[in-house]
């Protein structure tokens, strides 16, 4: 145990809240000290109840999580084991009746039966795991917590775009409020005529649960405004790249509409609009218009010498910029879904100890529990379809009060399908919002861009 560490009086009482309630959510922003919480409840399910306490969570945090729960606790090292490995590995894990296991909400899903003794889950980064009421891992948590008292979803972000991605949290905690999903879905949405999502309402319910069942605490009230500040630059395509742009341009903007609208997979008009966007070099094209311009932000940092996190949600585009960071003499890695969880965590290490200056990262990633509050200038390329995604990717970036402002710099083709997106992430942000209003709304898009016409759907 870290000998140094002191929990702040609010971490205290979002302790004591925890305790009392065997059934609790806890639900404060990103950087506001969630996991030195979760970590003292675990080592008093143990020693209070002797009880062992499973964490879940991505697979790209878990031995930070492990290192953390060992910094801020009593526990000894065999203590706390990470369940991984072919099947006879993670039973010889169970065998040994470690107090706390890490294992991934898939491995927990199929063999929580096999573990003794559990009497708490924590599920850090709760709304990458269970948003979605129907999938395999959240119908095996539902079966798994019949049999197991007490419960601890950690997230900044449980509304993603949708209610709807509140409701396994709910329903676990307390689920006399709807039933089931169905009734849910009936009190908080309009449908049109053909039974698609078109808006949803009556959050004020879901305000009030959360206000019963949950800590929750804003960025600004434990350390003030976050220093953030979030401009969008626009940027013109190159010549080849805008011609080949026209032919898909109408037919990525409808399909856009409707893939936000009923959830599907976005049809392939709209992939090859965002694709000549983001990579035209694999159609033969040429350079990617935005180049240019985040070349002057690259000659920036190597003048200044600080370092750069670029986040885009496309290989290509990741590969072609590593490249090209590195042909201007920048010291640059990568990081996606493609890199293992061992290298991930060399990675974290090497970026924070400024063994390389700049980190090229998708936002699935990137948001997930990195520390990375040395750096000053985050800059977005090609973004995905969830405003959670973007908040929690700067704020790997602010992890307490900042003396010098966070800038995130979004490059985006204006009049594109891009543009369409940052309407529909603030407009994300904007639901969120009306369920808390302690979410902040950044201004993302500069213009109308048919806002009128891109409804929440349930993407």
């Amino acid at each position: 145990m870290d000998s140094e560490f002191k929990p702040r009086p609010d971490q205290i009482e979002d302790l004591a809240k925890c305790i009392a309630n065997p059934r609790w959510m806890l639900l404060n922003d990103p950087g506001t000290g969630k996991t030195p919480t979760a970590a003292l409840y675990t080592w008093w399910n143990w020693t209070r109840n002797r009880g062992v306490t499973v964490w879940l969570q991505p697979l790209a945090i878990i031995k930070k999580n492990r290192d953390e729960i060992l910094r801020f606790t009593g526990f000894k090292p065999d203590d706390v084991r990470i369940v991984s490995g072919p099947p006879k590995q993670r039973k010889a894990a169970y065998a040994k009746k470690p107090k706390v296991l890490l294992m991934s909400a898939d491995t927990f899903g199929r063999e929580w039966k096999l573990i003794d003794g559990v009497t708490l889950v924590i599920g850090d980064e709760w709304q990458l795991m269970f948003s979605t009421n129907d999938s395999q891992r959240t119908t095996a948590l539902y079966q798994a917590m019949k049999h197991i008292p007490r419960l601890l979803p950690m997230t900044g972000t449980l509304i993603r775009g949708r209610l709807s991605s509140a409701f396994p949290a709910i329903h676990l905690i307390e689920p006399r409020y709807y039933g089931n999903y169905r009734q849910f879905l009936n009190f908080h949405t309009i449908t049109d005529f053909y039974g698609e999502i078109i808006d949803w309402i009556n959050t004020e319910k879901i305000t009030e649960i959360l206000r019963r069942h949950s800590c929750r605490r804003s960025f600004a009230s434990v350390h003030g405004e976050a220093n953030l500040v979030i401009q969008t630059e626009y940027v013109q395509m190159a010549t080849k790249q805008a011609e080949a742009y026209k032919e898909f341009h109408d037919k990525g903007v409808l399909e856009l509409e409707k893939y936000i609208l009923d959830g599907t997979l976005p049809g392939v008009g709209l992939i090859r609009a965002r694709q000549i966007l983001s990579c035209p070099e694999l159609f033969d094209l040429g350079e990617a218009g935005r180049d240019a311009n985040l070349e002057i932000h690259l000659r920036e940092h190597i003048d200044t010498g600080e370092p750069l996190m670029i986040i885009s949600a496309s290989v290509p585009e990741q590969k072609r910029v590593l490249a090209r960071c590195r042909a201007l003499g920048l010291t640059a890695e990568l990081m996606n879904g493609d890199t293992s969880q061992k290298r991930r965590g060399d990675l974290d290490e090497a970026f924070r100890g400024g063994a390389f200056q700049v980190m090229i990262a998708s936002e699935a990633v990137a948001i997930i529990g990195f520390n990375w509050g040395h750096l000053n200038h985050i800059v977005g390329l090609t973004l995905d379809y969830f405003d959670d995604n973007l908040i929690q990717g700067l704020f790997r970036a602010i992890r307490g009060k900042r003396e010098t402002p966070l800038r995130g710099t979004l490059l985006s083709y204006e009049e594109t399908v891009e543009d369409m997106v940052l309407a529909i992430l603030e407009r994300k942000m904007k639901l969120a919002n009306r369920v808390d209003p302690t979410k902040p709304v950044y201004k993302l898009h500069q213009r109308r861009v048919r806002e009128e016409l891109i409804p929440l759907g349930t993407v």
